[in-house]
């Protein structure tokens, strides 16, 4: 979070060093610090892009895609094009992925395991986390998502074709997530992936939505967690 604009896009392009992103006063549940030139790196930290400081990155695409006739080597192709960046930028690709506008195919889980990655995040068939079949090869896990627990769901506003307006309360959604929340955790061994796009949920308030509910999630002995450290957790339990 800054109190200033800064547009990474024009700095990069341009190839201009980065301003330091510092966190504001109450910011608790993302990075303190870092120059992003400079720090990159250690931003990022940890093996494989994701460090304790729940830094993560994650293949979504290369512009956004969401062709269900693209092939397999299409897929590959901008796998390659964005993990090369991932790997200029910061030394490291990522190793989890989710479909854009949740398209998947036949072929991912696969192209995935050969890739090297740990996880995907894109299937809705269950509320707890998996592992593909395949006990000959390298254990990839699923962290299923819901609509419910998307942004987008509530926040996603345009005037473009197809119109999608969206503008729920706060308190609606706090609630509504708090519900989903209270049931899986009566359940146990369940998980609850929060889907969160930084120009929806960082808007005025919304951040203040987000911090409310995990600061209810933490205090209702919740294990707050990036992606890549639940799929460590569910390969070394086989849950």
């Amino acid at each position: 979070m800054s109190k200033e604009i800064i547009n990474l896009d024009e700095c990069l392009a341009a190839g201009q060093p980065l301003p330091d992103i510092q966190a504001l006063d109450g910011e608790r549940w993302f990075p303190k610090e870092t120059t992003i030139v400079e720090d990159m790196p250690v931003y990022w930290g940890g093996d494989f892009g994701c460090s304790s400081e729940c830094n993560e990155i994650g293949y979504h695409g290369w512009e956004h895609e969401d062709r269900l006739d693209m092939t397999m080597e299409e897929e590959e192709q901008n796998m390659e094009k964005a993990e090369a960046v991932f790997q200029k930028l910061i030394g490291k690709k990522p190793i989890g992925a989710r479909g854009c506008w949740n398209v998947t195919h036949e072929f991912t889980p696969q192209l995935l395991r050969t890739r090297g990655y740990s996880y995907s995040s894109i299937m809705k068939n269950c509320d707890y986390a998996w592992i593909y079949p395949g006990e000959e090869e390298a254990p990839l896990v699923e962290l299923p998502v819901d609509h419910s627990c998307d942004d987008v769901t509530f926040f996603y506003f345009t005037f473009n074709t197809p119109e999608h307006r969206s503008n729920y309360p706060i308190g609606y959604v706090f609630d509504y997530w708090k519900d989903i929340f209270d049931e899986l955790a009566s359940e146990e061994d369940k998980i609850m992936v929060l889907k969160l796009h930084p120009q929806l949920i960082g808007r005025a308030s919304r951040s203040v939505l987000l911090d409310r509910f995990l600061t209810y999630a933490e205090e209702h002995d919740a294990w707050i967690a990036p992606c890549c450290q639940v799929a460590d957790y569910v390969k070394q339990f086989g849950k």
